[in-house]
């Protein structure tokens, strides 16, 4: 239903990155469910004209920085984003030291959500900015910019002094249901806020631009 709502928007490609296990709040996929989520979306692949399903994931990193999931189930996955949903009360040191280990881990290849936080109602963590920008473009890791109004997350203020140094972003709708996808706009309103260019944003690429971007970071 995803998918074909985003055909109807427009889109020629879609990623889909659920919650990986341990966000179990968050209905998080186990290794058998994400197998065969993999194998539905390779049937829809085939099925499907005009638009593009790539396999991903929201990994959780986890409390010590690495990722959910083993290296060899990560592997499988056309694109990673990791994201903190656990362990919110921390230092501004320890998250900083969590995020930066899940940069450098391989598979990853944005950062979702940078802060934790939920406008209104949670401030989010605290993070050293300037060292996790260093380290996200040392690895070629981009940052996203969750589109959902509650989030809006990597806040604006942070875009331009972090593409200054060359980092690259990704717009994501944070869409659980259907609606969700109407969130684009939220984004592309901070990117533009941002002072960013179309060609720091990963979602202004065709799919195998993206995907040839991902094997060379």
């Amino acid at each position: 239903e995803m998918v074909l709502e985003a055909k109807q928007m427009g889109y020629a490609y879609i990623i889909i990155t659920d919650h990986s296990q341990a966000t179990v709040i968050g209905n998080g996929l186990s290794p058998e469910r994400v197998r065969a989520q993999q194998a539905e979306i390779d049937q829809l692949n085939t099925r499907l004209a005009g638009i593009r399903i790539l396999k991903g994931i929201e990994a959780d990193i986890l409390e010590d920085g690495s990722l959910d999931y083993d290296p060899e189930l990560l592997d499988t996955f056309e694109f990673v984003i990791a994201s903190i949903h656990n362990g919110l009360e921390m230092s501004e040191e320890k998250a900083t030291a969590r995020l930066i280990r899940a940069i450098e881990d391989p598979h990853t290849r944005v950062i979702g959500h940078l802060t934790g936080r939920l406008l209104l109602s949670r401030a989010g963590y605290a993070v050293t900015v300037e060292k996790v920008v260093d380290a996200a473009v040392a690895n070629g890791v981009a940052f996203e910019i969750n589109a959902n109004p509650r989030r809006l997350d990597m806040d604006w203020r942070y875009l331009h002094a972090a593409a200054d140094k060359g980092a690259r972003f990704a717009i994501g709708t944070d869409a659980h249901r259907i609606a969700g996808l109407g969130n684009m706009r939220f984004g592309v309103a901070m990117a533009r806020k941002g002072g960013l260019e179309p060609e720091q944003i990963l979602n202004c690429y065709p799919a195998e631009d993206i995907l040839q971007w991902r094997a060379a970071n």
